[in-house]
């Protein structure tokens, strides 16, 4: 599912604001994060393209385990904050004050400063999840269930995840920021649509190992990882 956190990690100092739109590029901005990480990126709409741009307005990322680390996004869905590090990093997504779906964001820790590929997740609503759902011929969006959304950010694996699920879909970018779907479990994105919600699946196929992931009822479980194959 296309819900967009354009997100870098790098070092940053305790104590200072990192730079904002306007400001330096991340080898400065990082400095004022240090030992923290430096979190930058979007949130934007799940049919967001460069020709018809549409950013998250409001929406709240806060770390769990550390509530003090949160921000709301700017009108262009912009993000730049200092994240506590830990292993893997968890956030709480709250974009309901324009209708998106809420949810959870997982980064793992090799994604920070070695990936390929921005951290590009998108929001969606769910009455456009109802569409886009059968125009993949899936099974009717089910709005009890819970939505995985994995980023392959280096090299790309067969994933598999722990318990029910509809068939998974891949996604790959095709150029303007716009994504193609086919049903598949190895693109850039896969989506685990209508997946019985638990306190945690098990995402497998990594290279790196199986990872345990949130199944919220009703939510996005948006998801990061990154290997190299040698």
């Amino acid at each position: 599912m296309r819900a967009l956190f354009l997100l870098t990690l790098v070092g940053c100092e305790h104590g200072q604001t990192p730079f904002g739109g306007d400001g330096p590029g991340p080898s400065d901005g990082a400095m004022g994060c240090l030992p923290e990480l430096l979190v930058e990126g979007e949130l934007i709409d799940w049919d967001s393209s460069e020709s018809a741009f549409q950013g998250v307005f409001g929406a709240t990322l806060t770390q769990l385990g550390d509530p003090n680390v949160t921000v709301t996004t700017a009108p262009n869905g912009r993000l730049s904050f200092c994240a506590t590090r830990s292993d893997p990093f968890v956030f709480s997504v709250d974009a309901d004050s324009d209708g998106h779906l809420s949810g959870t964001l997982t980064i793992e820790p090799e994604v920070v400063g070695g990936s390929f590929t921005p951290l590009s997740l998108r929001t969606i609503r769910p009455i456009r999840a109802s569409k886009f759902f059968g125009e993949l011929s899936l099974p009717a969006f089910d709005a009890s269930a819970a939505q995985v959304v994995v980023l392959q950010t280096g090299d790309r694996s067969t994933l598999t995840l722990s318990g029910t699920h509809d068939t998974p879909q891949q996604g790959d970018d095709v150029g303007n920021g716009m994504i193609t779907w086919s049903a598949g479990a190895t693109g850039r994105y896969v989506l685990f649509p209508n997946v019985t919600p638990a306190s945690s699946v098990m995402l497998s196929g990594d290279p790196l190992g199986p990872r345990p992931i949130p199944a919220v009822a009703g939510q996005l479980s948006l998801v990061a990882i990154s290997f190299v194959f040698e």
